[in-house]
């Protein structure tokens, strides 16, 4: 016999808002920085998007939400981080375990993408000062 209530919930990813956006908006204008947005349809990959945006693939970021996998916390009150690197590239755990001094990363899970951006799996924007996070940005970013 099963308690209903212990049941597993399943996370429905809910809809897009429009949050995130004027957070990094807002974000970059107080950097004295002028935006400028380009729309396109949706697109599932990094190299999807390069081909809507008529770009090379590694002119793009991926922003990826890195959760500490240690028992103990590499930076105490941290454990999430938003890693970026080129979108050419694939994330490297080990070496991103190196740099936190940690023994192991994952992968945030979609609802916790969701709870500390606003944002989709997949659409999180490389600026996580919006969101209170700390930031690694890959070598890669700068070739």
């Amino acid at each position: 016999m099963t308690d209903n209530t212990e049941e597993a919930k399943v996370w429905q990813e809910p809809a897009e808002t429009d949050g995130a956006h004027l957070k990094v908006m807002e974000f970059l204008k107080a950097a004295g920085i002028t935006p400028v947005v380009t729309e396109h349809k949706a697109v599932l990959t990094c190299e999807e998007a390069a081909e809507v945006r008529g770009v090379d693939l590694a002119s793009g970021a991926k922003a990826m939400l890195i959760k500490d996998g240690g028992k103990k916390l590499a930076r105490e009150d941290t454990p999430y981080y938003l890693a970026i690197i080129s979108a050419a590239n694939k994330f490297n755990s080990k070496r991103f375990c190196k740099v936190l001094g940690t023994k192991s990363v994952s992968f945030a899970k979609p609802e916790v993408v969701h709870e500390l951006t606003g944002c989709l799996t997949g659409a999180v924007p490389p600026f996580g000062q919006c969101f209170g996070l700390p930031v690694y940005v890959d070598r890669s970013i700068s070739k």
